[in-house]
This record gives structure tokens, C-alpha cells and sequence, in this order.
């Protein structure tokens, strides 16, 4: 993985670390990272398109998500994602996400079944080799990291 993303160096579980389009499992939730893009806009069927501050863009993250436990399954990107770019900077999930979720989105996922979702991040225009940590929140840690390859 390029660029020096900061990561913790004792964990209990060995973090694992993919690319976009693998699957990585943590706790019972099987994530993929479909696509990955940077855009200036983000666009909804009920909002006008909405922009990133000055200097900034967006990193829009759809993924697909699997649920391998007994339970049912939120999707709460908030407390399960982080963006960190190359340089160790912590970024945290876009607050107006919700309002720019493509149609056919999933939020909760019964056990064995899957679902889609996106997750958006407003980032510097600068940054560069971005990495997706994906939470694993029962056990607050990292339990995954997803090179997006940008």
C-alpha cells in the first residue's frame, strides 16, 4: 500500500488490508468496496446538487455489505468508516450523507443477506492515496483497510 497512512501497531485481531472490489470480513459483516471516485458534485433525486467547501472535493466510497452474523445489521457509516490519506490525516464521514444516497440504498440487512450503500467524505483537493478503515465497532478497533488506489 503506498503513502504512509498512520495505523495502529497492537491489535488483538490481525488487521487485514485489500484493494477495491475484494471482500474483507470484519466481526460478522463482509464489506466490498465497489467503486471509489473524487467529484466536485454530489447529486439527489430530491436536493440541489451540492458542492464541497473551497479547496476541498469529495470522496464518494459504494460499497456492497453481507451480513454473516444472527443479528440484523445497521448500516452506520459514522462509527464504521474513517478516511486517512497518505500523510496520516483523519477524516471523518461527510454529516449530510444521508441526503445523497443513491436510490435502491440499504440501511439495515437481515442475517444472511446483503446490501449497498454509500459513503461520502469531504476531503482537501491535495490529498492523495486515500485509505477506507473500515471499524470493527463491537470491538473498537480497525479491522480492515481498503487501499482506494487514488
Amino acid at each position: 500500500m503506498e503513502g504512509s497512512v498512520s495505523k495502529p501497531t497492537s491489535t488483538t485481531v490481525p488487521v487485514q488490508e485489500v484493494g477495491v472490489g475484494a471482500p474483507v470480513k470484519v466481526g460478522d459483516i463482509v464489506w466490498t468496496v465497489d467503486e471509489a471516485i473524487l467529484t466536485d458534485t454530489v447529486v439527489s433525486e430530491h436536493l440541489n446538487p451540492a458542492h464541497p467547501v473551497d479547496g476541498a472535493t469529495f470522496v464518494v466510497i459504494r460499497l456492497t455489505f453481507a451480513n454473516e452474523g444472527s443479528e440484523p445489521y445497521s448500516f452506520s457509516d459514522k462509527w464504521t468508516f474513517e478516511l486517512r490519506n497518505g500523510e496520516g490525516r483523519r477524516h471523518a464521514v461527510w454529516d449530510m450523507r444521508h441526503f445523497y444516497l443513491l436510490e435502491g440504498t440499504t440501511d439495515e440487512v437481515n442475517p444472511g443477506l446483503s446490501g449497498q450503500n454509500q459513503t461520502i467524505f469531504e476531503v482537501p483537493a491535495s490529498a492523495e492515496n486515500f485509505t477506507l478503515v473500515v471499524r470493527d465497532v463491537s470491538r473498537d478497533e480497525d479491522g480492515a483497510y481498503v487501499d482506494l488506489g487514488f
